[in-house]
């Protein structure tokens, strides 16, 4: 699977809700897609140092100990082959603000997230 682009995913929680993204109109992947945060994996970096990069450039928290649950392939809008893993986030320092997303809320309920891989990665944790 070479030809798949490795993705971290955050599943940042608060009780029994999760954060969500709702990705722009204007993206060149997945555009207006409600997802679970994540972003692609640079050179030389672990996949625990790419989902706390990403925590922090996507919404400005610092997270501790991302706990590794699940991967799963799955295929962007635009083509992209990626495959996803997913890490729970119990405890974060700072204040959540989207930086790149149209917005970010709370969510408790997984068949409200656009993708089938997002909502498996989440039944995993039984919420």
């Amino acid at each position: 699977m070479n030809d798949y682009v490795d993705i971290a995913v955050g599943i940042i929680l608060d009780g029994n809700r999760f954060l969500v993204e709702k990705r722009t109109g204007d993206n060149d992947i997945d555009p207006d897609l409600i997802c679970l945060p994540g972003g692609h994996l640079d050179l030389n970096e672990t996949l625990e140092e790419c989902v706390k990069r990403e925590m922090e450039e996507e919404f400005g928290i610092i997270i501790n100990d991302p706990q590794f649950i699940c991967k799963s392939p799955y295929i962007h809008s635009n083509g992209e082959k990626a495959m996803l893993h997913y890490f729970v986030i119990k405890k974060y320092h700072g204040e959540i603000k989207s930086t790149e997303a149209s917005y970010v809320y709370w969510e408790s309920n997984p068949n409200n997230l656009s993708t089938a891989v997002d909502r498996e990665a989440l039944s995993k944790l039984n919420l």
